[in-house]
């Protein structure tokens, strides 16, 4: 059950054109959409390796290098 819940949820995420990156109650990305890896111009890849909100938001920072703002948004 949790396997097809995880399928479900991301089946809706992809559907959406936002980019959306949901993390656990532990910090770590969950699951994230295609528009999220195109809009913040990231592979699978370097997402599967980042892990915690800290190392995603690493990677995101050199669009948008607002340390305040992710400083904000992990708190």
């Amino acid at each position: 059950q949790y396997n097809a819940l995880l399928n479900v949820q991301q089946a809706t995420l992809d559907k959406l054109n936002d980019a959306v990156a949901v993390f656990g109650s532990d910090g770590r990305l969950r699951l994230r959409n295609d528009a999220f890896e195109r809009f913040w111009s990231l592979t699978s890849d370097q997402l599967d390796d980042a892990g915690g909100f800290d190392e995603v938001a690493g990677l995101c920072r050199p669009l948008l290098p607002q340390a305040g703002l992710w400083a904000e948004l992990g708190a």
